[in-house]
Formats: C-alpha cells, sequence, structure tokens
C-alpha cells in the first residue's frame, strides 16, 4: 500500500513544501455530516493544497470553487463508500492537464 498512499505525522516549513511536491492529489473534507455540516468547506487546508497546485478530492463542496471547477471531485456529503474507481478516473482525466484555476469569490 505504500506504494501508493502515505500518511505523515503534523509536519510544516521545508518538510511540508516537500511533501506537496510529491503529492499528485490532496484529500480534503469527507464525513462532514457526521458533524451535522452541510455547507461549504472553507479549510485552510483546502486553499494551502489550491495554492501548490494540487487537485482535490472532498466529501464536501468547497467555497473558493465554482462547480463547475475540473481539478476538484466532490464526492456527497453522506455515509455513501467512494468509489476508487471514480478516482482514479478523475485523477486519469486530469493528470496531464494544465490548470487554470478561478475562484469564487466569498
Amino acid at each position: 500500500m505504500r506504494d501508493y498512499v502515505e500518511f505523515y505525522k503534523t509536519i510544516c516549513g521545508n518538510e511540508l513544501d516537500s511533501m506537496y511536491d510529491r503529492a499528485d492529489i490532496a484529500l480534503a473534507a469527507f464525513g462532514m455530516y457526521k458533524v451535522k455540516f452541510s455547507g461549504a468547506i472553507g479549510a485552510l487546508k483546502t486553499r494551502e493544497c489550491l495554492a501548490k497546485g494540487l487537485p482535490l478530492i472532498s466529501g464536501s463542496p468547497i467555497d473558493v470553487l465554482e462547480p463547475e471547477f475540473k481539478y476538484a471531485k466532490i464526492f456527497p456529503n453522506n455515509s455513501t463508500i467512494v468509489d476508487i474507481n471514480a478516482v482514479v478516473d478523475f485523477f486519469e482525466h486530469i493528470k496531464d492537464k494544465k490548470p487554470s484555476m478561478r475562484l469564487r469569490k466569498i
């Protein structure tokens, strides 16, 4: 499994920058329904990932992204199991495309 997914302790600074540089995709908020949150997330983590140019997958809409933003795959904010094939298909579809970011005012 380590060939595909790595989990890290809390890191910062150059070590964090290095991790971002090696990453292919980022996970944002999943399971927000468990705390009864149903809106768009405004997490600092999503902004950091966007600033580094990482495509995102999330279980909640992201407040600064338009719904049609093609470098984010948003899954339902519920207990539905995420289909890993949908994640792979999303990544395969966008991996060689040059991103053009259009953020929404909040």
